[in-house]
């Protein structure tokens, strides 16, 4: 029995040392072939484009690359079948010059964007990559696939950002805090928290035209703070934007009855711009009542009339 054991033993040995090894082929997402270009093929070239397309999914580099070389160069998944190719064959610096070179010829084709963003994130590049997710989501709003990856880089580097901000400013160096708060809206357009804290930077460099482009978006985000419309009111008076300020500290008057800043500030507005009280009163009562014309083609007559009508 020993016998046998060490007779098989050697020959097992050498049967798997002559067994061709073969690397497994990364994880890749390859998207489907586009039906508006495809459509444009001649039948030859669809059916050897779609043999291609099935090799490329299933991993076979090899064979997906001496059916696309049939295809030639004029081919418009030549370069971009290359790219999958050698993305497969681990070759991810000619992969991308092939996605590049298929780019240049086909800008709108998403298939380029998903090869780039995958070689991009793979490198650890997260920039480009979150680039490249959002070129395939203006063609394809829904791509589920792009949209995870999309979203999670968002998240992850605006998170990144806004703390790096925060640290920046707590240390007094606005400059450096406001790059970073700008490079979180690259990320995320719509942060309310990096929109109010650049705000916050303009108004001490007493650029209140750009802060109040900052406080009127997160006024947008949260139309129901009305924290966020005090700060946007107040700027406004300060950028001596009267009439818009006015607008709001009313708004806000109505909100909170009996606020004295509110109060304080509104009679301040209002003395700016030459308005009185009991014709403003009317003002407000006429715009209501649709009266408005009335009032600005003959106000003093009109308000003299009215006033002697509500004392008699």
């Amino acid at each position: 029995m020993k016998k046998i054991f060490f007779i098989f033993l050697p020959l097992t040995l050498l049967l798997c040392s002559c067994a061709t090894y073969q690397t497994p082929a990364p994880s890749l997402y390859i998207g489907n072939l586009p039906p508006s270009i495809v459509s444009e093929l001649s039948l030859d070239e669809r059916i050897l484009t779609e043999e291609a397309w099935k090799n490329l999914k299933e991993g076979k580099g090899n064979k997906a690359k001496k059916i696309i070389s049939k295809l030639g160069s004029e081919s418009p998944f030549y370069y971009v079948g290359l790219g999958y190719v050698y993305y497969l064959l681990n070759d991810r610096r000619a992969a991308e010059e092939f996605f590049k070179a298929s780019l240049r010829d086909y800008p709108n084709m998403t298939l380029n964007h998903f090869g780039l963003a995958q070689i991009y994130q793979e490198i650890g590049d997260e920039e480009l990559a979150f680039v490249e997710y959002r070129e395939i989501l203006k063609r394809e709003p829904e791509n589920p696939w792009a949209k995870s990856k999309y979203e999670n880089i968002k998240i992850r580097k605006t998170g990144e950002t806004l703390s790096e901000a925060n640290s920046f400013l707590a240390s007094g160096n606005l400059e450096r805090s406001k790059a970073a708060f700008l490079k979180a809206l690259y990320y995320s357009p719509m942060s309310t928290e990096a929109h109010l804290n650049l705000a916050n930077i303009y108004k001490k460099e007493k650029n209140y035209q750009t802060a109040l482009v900052h406080l009127k978006t997160a006024c947008f985000n949260e139309p129901e703070n009305v924290e966020i419309q005090k700060d946007y009111a107040e700027t406004l008076f300060m950028a001596g934007e009267n009439k818009k300020s006015l607008d709001i500290y009313e708004k806000l008057n109505e909100l909170e009855p009996g606020n004295k800043k509110i109060e304080e500030r509104l009679q301040t507005i209002k003395n700016r711009l030459g308005i009185y009280t009991t014709q403003y009163n009317f003002q407000k009562l006429f715009r209501r009542k649709k009266w408005l014309p009335l009032l600005e083609s003959d106000s003093k007559t009109f308000l003299k009339k009215h006033l002697a009508s509500l004392q008699s």
